[in-house]
């Protein structure tokens, strides 16, 4: 929350600065900055569903593992050991597959968006270097203009990224909400019985 409080006067704050010394480097800014945000987003939505079966594959190969262990004394007598071991085995096996997945999807995000941050910082530099080669501004407006310009971008990819950290906690936000709507409520505390005379 601090984080998004800071990030947010900065963006304010550098974007009435930008806007003042070049509309133009300011829309592009903020056009390819809010596109960023929206790939990242859109990624974001396919590694929130693998959370959701990552969450449930370890939940159901837990189930499976409590009743295997507290069964095991009349398992073996029934010899379905093995039966109950391959379900479990095999529920492990989903639940590394699911968290795989998630990993995977989590670690594509984080290399496109920040290839992308590194192409937009990249981009705003050549632009300065241009307008400053072909004379339309100077030394100092270029580095002055590049850097508030990258401030800007950064800000608003920050404020992005905290936004989509919360999103991304759904999941388990639902599974806690889920947990704690089944759990019984805690019997009345009986008061104890006077004996009678």
């Amino acid at each position: 929350f601090v984080s998004l409080v800071v990030q947010s006067f900065l963006a304010l704050a550098s974007l009435g600065v930008l806007i003042a010394a070049s509309p133009l480097a300011t829309l592009a800014v903020v056009l390819a900055s809010g596109a960023l945000v929206a790939l990242s987003a859109g990624f974001l939505r396919r590694e929130t569903a693998l959370a959701r079966l990552a969450l449930d594959a370890a939940s159901q190969q837990r189930e499976r593992l409590g009743g295997l262990v507290s069964n095991l004394v009349a398992v073996r007598g029934l010899f379905a050991t093995d039966r109950l071991g391959a379900g479990w085995s095999t529920a492990l096996r989903d639940a590394v597959r699911s968290a795989t997945r998630r990993t995977e999807a989590a670690t594509l995000r984080a290399v496109i968006t920040g290839g992308g941050t590194r192409i937009l910082g990249v981009g705003i530099t050549v632009w300065g270097v241009y307008r400053t080669v072909d004379s339309q501004l100077g030394v100092g407006e270029m580095l002055f203009i590049t850097s508030v310009s990258a401030g800007l971008a950064g800000s608003i990819l920050a404020i992005g990224n905290a936004w989509l950290g919360y999103v991304s906690l759904a999941p388990q936000f639902e599974r806690v909400n889920e947990l704690l709507g089944a759990a019984s409520p805690e019997p009345a505390a009986r008061e104890p019985v006077q004996p009678t005379d």
